[in-house]
């Protein structure tokens, strides 16, 4: 592979991980993760 390749395949994983960690931060940014992280004893409670 010569290095346009590489540079190219960096720059499209940095874009995914970029994406990912939105993806996760938004997920636990959801109100139902902050209420059990705030909260230990929910972790348990039933749903």
């Amino acid at each position: 592979m010569d290095i346009e390749g590489i540079m190219k395949k960096n720059r499209v994983n940095d874009e995914l991980n970029e994406m990912y960690e939105e993806i996760v931060m938004d997920h636990y940014h959801n109100p139902r993760h902050t209420e059990n992280l705030e909260s230990p004893k929910n972790l348990n409670k039933k749903k």
